[in-house]
């Protein structure tokens, strides 16, 4: 299920602020110590795929 699907389940709407979200995930991971690889926010899925950095 994509994020927006699962956020309407909860009766949300996407947050601009969710850390999901590409342009806040692929900053807070790379403060971690990962890349985003693959990024994937589709309606009936939502991947994420990480490496770490090299």
């Amino acid at each position: 299920m994509g994020r927006a699907e699962r956020a309407a389940r909860h009766g949300r709407t996407l947050d601009p602020a969710d850390l999901l979200a590409e342009n806040n995930l692929r900053p807070a991971l790379e403060a971690s110590g990962w890349r985003l690889d693959e990024y994937e926010d589709a309606g009936g899925h939502f991947l994420a795929r990480t490496v770490p950095l090299a």
